[in-house]
Formats: structure tokens, sequence, C-alpha cells
């Protein structure tokens, strides 16, 4: 029988770790590389709280490399799904958290926002509902 318990934090900070041209970019630069990885991480917990499920859910770590070396595009997090219908401003703040967790996940470290950027949305989102 297949392990496929998920240990660690190896599904939020994989898909930068394993992106060697990042790496080979970012290897100069220690703490913009774990910036950018804490980045990733956050991304991913935000779509955990809100999705209530966890990330590459019955993969084990040796099923997530694969999926990320073989297919990075493929194995990016699914949308987060905002409902058809509600308030107009629980939608607002849905779509704004979508846009932020797509952001933060991004392939290319360099695209992703700073925790200043992120700190801003979130005071903007909280605001404007």
């Amino acid at each position: 029988m297949r392990n496929t318990h998920q240990s660690g934090s190896e599904p939020f900070i994989l898909a930068t770790l394993l992106n060697l041209y990042s790496l080979t970019r970012l290897a100069g630069n220690i703490s913009g590389w774990a910036t950018k990885l804490d980045v990733w991480s956050f991304g991913v917990t935000l779509w955990e709280i809100i999705e209530r499920k966890r990330p590459f859910h019955g993969l084990d770590i040796t099923g997530i490399q694969s999926l990320w070396l073989n297919s990075p595009y493929q194995a990016r997090l699914p949308p987060v799904k905002i409902p058809d219908t509600g308030l107009p401003q629980t939608l607002r703040l849905m779509r704004g958290l979508a846009d932020l967790v797509d952001d933060c996940t991004r392939l290319d470290p360099d695209s992703r926002p700073s925790f200043g950027s992120i700190l801003q949305r979130m005071k903007d989102l909280v605001s404007a509902s």
C-alpha cells in the first residue's frame, strides 16, 4: 500500500525548489530566495484556508516531485472557486483573494508580490468589504 501522507512543507515550497532556472537566478541572493519561497508558501496556505483542502491530496512527495518536474504548469494549484451568487462585497473579497493566491503561486518567483504588497492588498480587500 502506498503512503500518501504529506509531512513537512514540501507542497508549500516545492515548485520553487524544483525550478532550477529560478534557483540559479536567485542563488546569489539568499534573502530574496527565502522570501520568494515564503510568498509561495503563503499563497498555498491561503488556498488551503479558502478551499478547505490539502494541496496535491492523494500524492506522496515522490508523486508531487514527479508532477512538478514533468509538467509544472499542470501541477499548479487549481483556481480558487468563487461562488456564483452571494453578497457583492463577499464576491469582491473572494475574487481579490483568488487573485492573491494566483499571484503568490506564480511559477516565476520574480513575478510574485512582496509581503508589503500582499499586506496592502489584504488591507484594501478588508476596507472594501
